[in-house]
């Protein structure tokens, strides 16, 4: 769970009522507010996940689609920092490239209040830049990590999303190969998978790499 901090409540396990029970004290008491998005996903990824490194590995984020560091920037400056000029997102995005964990995540928008707070201290035009560009920087995460995004509109979309992630997930295969361009021809290689049938339809996780 993460909020302006980060915190696990319970480790890996194959106990459901553990996780049934961790799950309903979600709603219990009150949090402390704010989403430390970015944080939260680099504790995912490289502490986490290691424990079954080796096997199929994925990472789903429910979110409300906010981030700390970019509506403070906003708030606080008026300026909303493009994502080569965020250190903090790109931090996140070389451990997502890195790592190679497909992340999906699930954002339901609920960010009314900072919206109205932004509104009120910078001006209507800060305020409707801001849900876009976090929409932007998630679409981001997804593309390069080889997962997607989705947007619900309402809360009861989210078990059938997340039924729907399972399925593909439970049906993805890893394709490997080796590139006979030269090691020096450094930079971003596409990758197009086909197949022989052209009723068959392929979902590729990632539309290339990059050579470094």
């Amino acid at each position: 769970i993460f909020d302006s901090t980060y915190r696990m409540l319970t480790r890996w396990n194959s106990s459901r009522e553990q996780v049934y029970r961790v799950a309903a004290g979600l709603t219990e008491g009150k949090r402390p507010g704010g989403t430390a998005f970015y944080r939260a996903v680099e504790m995912s990824l490289a502490s986490e996940l290691l424990p079954v490194a080796g096997r199929r590995r994925a990472l789903v984020v429910l979110t409300d689609g906010r981030e700390n560091s970019l509506f403070n920037t906003l708030f606080r400056r008026g300026t909303l920092l493009g994502t080569r000029n965020e250190p903090a997102f790109q931090q996140m995005i070389d451990l997502a490239k890195r790592e190679r964990v497909p992340i999906y995540i699930v954002s339901i928008a609920n960010n009314g209040n900072e919206i109205s707070r932004l509104s009120a201290f910078r001006g209507p035009d800060a305020a409707m830049r801001y849900h876009p560009a976090v929409a932007r920087r998630l679409e981001q995460l997804a593309e390069v990590s080889g997962g997607r995004v989705v947007f619900p509109k309402r809360l009861n979309e989210i078990t059938p999303l997340y039924q729907q992630i399972s399925r593909e997930l439970g049906t993805a295969y890893s394709i490997g190969y080796v590139s006979n361009i030269p090691a020096e021809y450094q930079g971003f290689r596409e990758i197009r998978v086909s197949t022989r049938d052209q009723h068959l339809r392929v979902v590729q996780s990632r539309a290339g790499y990059v050579s470094q």
